[in-house]
């Protein structure tokens, strides 16, 4: 809104700040990594009471807008320092795509969180330590065995919920923040992402919502499983095309100077009079 109307209210700096704050103290952490990667996850948080919050670990193709959304507010407002946290979410995003064997990003997982977002080196005893909290392991059940069997990638502690259903919060954060730094890194793993998503979405009619993309292709085919589900959501096409099509579009095509985008991607003139 404050983009929308030009800031002509204040209201929506303060809520953007203090929600910010909140989110950055309480929600947001450096996920343990298998190459150190310096990104970031927007996960929960559960209050223990009316002064003190635990975090919750749980990360979502559904949140991956919060990469675009702080890199926005950083250039709205002039908060450089967002714009990073803009870019470390968003790194975040497009490292969980490239973690996972179809390069498809799920819709609901757990990650450990690093205790110092600065220093996190990978920890191969804490990572099997994490995977054993979320289930129950026999006593002649080798957890090496059991990550094997239920595919979990090195950096995630559970998948517990496997299925793409053709989202678009994260290409539209990849699509912010190649729009707000020029960096041309962003159009690199937009392709990557888009190329994935249609080798293993594209269908004779359209394009299908996946089931389980934690199989590597190999698997699929050798076991004949088939993991396209009957079902397309339309902000396939309403969101996640539209903002594959922009970011490889010239950037004077719905410039961010001159128009914004609301929630379901339709976009929006600017008050640039105010």
């Amino acid at each position: 809104m404050h983009a929308l109307l030009g800031g002509i209210d204040a209201v929506y700096k303060q809520l953007y700040t203090g929600s910010m704050s909140t989110a950055i103290k309480h929600t947001i952490y450096r996920p343990m990594t298998p190459d150190n990667a310096d990104i970031l996850v927007a996960g929960g948080a559960r209050s223990q009471s009316e002064s003190s919050a635990v975090l919750d670990p749980r990360g979502e193709h559904l949140v991956c807008f919060t990469g675009g959304m702080f890199a926005l507010g950083g250039k709205l407002f002039d908060m450089p320092e967002h714009v990073e946290i803009g870019r470390k979410l968003t790194g975040g995003c497009i490292w969980s795509y490239k973690a996972l064997p179809l390069g498809v990003m799920p819709e609901v997982f757990q990650m450990i969180p690093c205790q110092d977002k600065l220093h996190c080196n990978w920890n191969e005893t804490l990572w099997h330590e994490e995977i054993s909290k979320y289930v129950s392991l026999g006593s002649d059940q080798d957890i090496d065995e059991y990550i094997k069997n239920a595919r979990i990638p090195k950096g995630f502690a559970q998948i517990s919920d496997p299925r793409y259903i053709l989202r678009p919060e994260a290409i539209e954060s990849v699509f912010m923040m190649y729009r707000i730094t020029g960096e041309e890194k962003y159009q690199d793993a937009a392709w990557d992402m888009f190329t994935a998503i249609i080798q293993s979405s594209e269908t004779e009619l359209a394009n299908a919502a996946l089931a389980d993309i934690t199989y590597t292709r190999e698997e699929l085919k050798k076991g004949g499983i088939n993991i396209q589900m009957d079902s397309m959501e339309s902000f396939w096409m309403a969101e996640t095309l539209k903002y594959f099509y922009l970011i490889f579009s010239e950037p004077d095509i719905v410039s961010l100077d001159q128009w914004m985008f609301n929630t379901e991607a339709h976009p929006f003139r600017r008050n640039l009079q105010a």
